[in-house]
């Protein structure tokens, strides 16, 4: 009897071989992954708070100042609260001549 070979036999035929690769004994069975290299196991929350870096007191690279607003500087916040609702177009005219007298330029 000649085997005629048309699609449905061949896919039965190759899907029972497939699946019987499955039962077969064979170094694919023995495989493991190999062991990572960056393993860092738990520790506890006391470990962690111990090799904890130091708390920062200002970021520099988002330029921060460590010591904070000097006393000028608040006194100066403090006194221009009063105004600090107003556009300063007036100020900003003061300002540009008291540059200007410094840099002895008019």
């Amino acid at each position: 009897m000649a085997a005629s070979m048309n699609r449905r036999n061949w896919l039965k035929a190759s899907s029972l071989l497939t699946g019987s690769l499955a039962f077969l004994p064979s170094t694919w069975n023995k495989l493991e992954a190999a062991p990572s290299k960056n393993y860092i196991p738990f520790i506890s929350e006391a470990e962690f708070l111990e090799n904890a870096p130091p708390a920062i007191k200002a970021r520099l690279s988002a330029n921060e100042n460590p010591f904070g607003p000097s006393a000028k500087a608040k006194e100066a916040i403090a006194g221009a609260l009063a105004t600090s609702y107003q556009y300063a177009f007036t100020d900003a005219r003061t300002f540009a001549g008291n540059i200007a007298k410094r840099e002895q330029v008019e």
